[in-house]
């Protein structure tokens, strides 16, 4: 669990150090049946411009979550966290299951191996 939250914490402080050096405007758009994506501004002393529009109807919001993901990370620019909530909700409920399993895992295999040793 230790580790788990020195990961986060470093994702985070990561996170700020990438967006310190950056002096962006995007914008996105969700009408149900497109995605426009835009992207302008500097970023390392780079100018990016970015602009593009995706036809989106019939996606799930995951899935125009990673094209948002997909598009910024194509400019070297992180997403904003708050267009990518569904996305990391998903990955920290899919963080907590896994830590889950494995903790009543371990626990479970300490419990056998000490009914056996008791034996």
């Amino acid at each position: 669990m230790k580790h788990l939250l020195i990961l986060i914490l470093l994702s985070i402080s990561t996170f700020t150090m990438a967006q310190s050096s950056s002096r962006l405007k995007t914008r996105i758009v969700d009408n149900s049946q497109t995605l426009s994506i835009q992207i302008d501004g500097n970023r390392n002393g780079r100018s990016i411009h970015y602009k593009q529009t995706f036809d989106v109807e019939g996606m799930t919001t995951l899935q125009k979550d990673i094209l948002k993901y997909r598009a910024f990370t194509s400019q070297n620019v992180m997403p904003p966290l708050h267009d990518m909530a569904v996305s990391i909700a998903t990955i920290l409920v899919a963080i907590s299951l896994v830590v889950t399993f494995l903790i009543v895992g371990y626990q479970s295999r300490k419990t056998t191996l000490n009914k056996l040793a008791s034996n």
